[in-house]
């Protein structure tokens, strides 16, 4: 006994499928409101001289005391939330890239540093971070310590 299949009927078939799906791909409306591509994640320049580094991050819409800095090792974090001002109230968007929400920012600090002795300014949108370097002397100690 042989099988045979009747490639007609297979190809048959599956033209049938593809024209079911491009013909409801095709008649798809398009998202009414277009979403910014990627969650918030503020803009960072990071700098150095000899003493210190300094970090500074965009974080327009935000007070001092919504966000959290903190600094493991050589790690810096800076994270908040943004809240909508006018988060409730009935609106019908056409764009929407302005993101709202938590956010967390994390980057290697280039250098070992004193988290102790963070500074940190905040005003016209900017969070400006100042760390003190650790002198190659006290990283010696550390390291042994």
């Amino acid at each position: 006994m042989s099988l045979t299949r009747d490639w007609s009927q297979v190809v048959g078939s599956m033209q049938r499928e593809m024209d079911r799906f491009v013909t409801d791909f095709a008649g798809r409306k398009p998202p009414p409101v277009t979403y910014s591509p990627r969650p918030w994640q503020p803009s960072v320049d990071c700098f150095e001289t000899a003493e210190e580094i300094t970090v500074v991050i965009e974080l327009p819409g935000m007070k001092a005391d919504e966000i959290e800095v903190s600094v493991q090792g050589r790690i810096l974090t800076v994270r908040g939330e943004r809240q909508d001002p006018r988060r409730g109230v009935r609106r019908s968007y056409q764009l929407m890239e302005i993101a709202w929400g938590p956010f967390e920012r994390q980057l290697e600090l280039p250098a070992a540093v004193d988290s102790n002795a963070i500074k940190a300014a905040h005003g016209d949108g900017m969070l400006e971070i100042t760390i003190p370097k650790v002198a190659a002397a006290d990283r010696q100690l550390i390291v042994k310590g």
